[in-house]
């Protein structure tokens, strides 16, 4: 069944509704970036640690994040803090903050950006918590690029 471009356009409207909250704090920055107030059951954030990092990306699997474009890879995801804990569903250990991500297929190729570009700023920013040390703050490519390894190489040596 073929949606109008009405209703297409409706139901893209309220995805991209659904994905910005009114209450959000402003753009992040990590000049202006706190530490979380430490607690026994609150992991720390190591962005330099490589095995922290790969320990992220393990969680990852093709029947829980699949057909994601490269701004939402698990690469990416694992660089900005999170793992992933269901079906379209990642969380910070940090924070304990949970986002979902999930791209309607019957979306045009100009809302599914839209909607892409949304849930990368979530990624990056939004969806952690106010004072999470991943707010804005990846693990460093430098640290990532082995000695003639790609991202793809990373990915594939993490999942053997």
């Amino acid at each position: 069944q073929e949606m109008t471009a009405v209703e297409l356009a409706g139901r893209a409207s309220g995805i991209l509704s659904q994905l910005t909250d009114p209450a959000s704090t402003p753009p992040c920055s990590a000049r202006t970036r706190k530490s979380l107030p430490e607690s026994p059951n609150t992991p720390e954030c190591q962005p330099w640690s490589t095995d922290d990092f790969l320990k992220r990306l393990s969680t990852f699997n093709s029947v829980q994040w699949f057909d994601k474009p490269e701004l939402l890879s698990a690469f990416e995801c694992a660089r900005y803090g999170w793992t992933n804990v269901g079906i379209d569903t990642l969380k910070c250990l940090c924070c304990q903050r949970v986002t979902v991500a999930t791209i309607d297929k019957s979306l045009s190729p100009q809302f599914r950006t839209n909607v892409i570009s949304q849930f990368r700023a979530q990624l990056v920013c939004s969806a952690h918590a106010a004072l999470c040390p991943w707010r804005d703050a990846p693990v460093p490519l430098a640290l990532l690029q082995l000695t003639g390894s790609s991202a793809a190489e990373v990915l594939r040596e993490c999942q053997a």
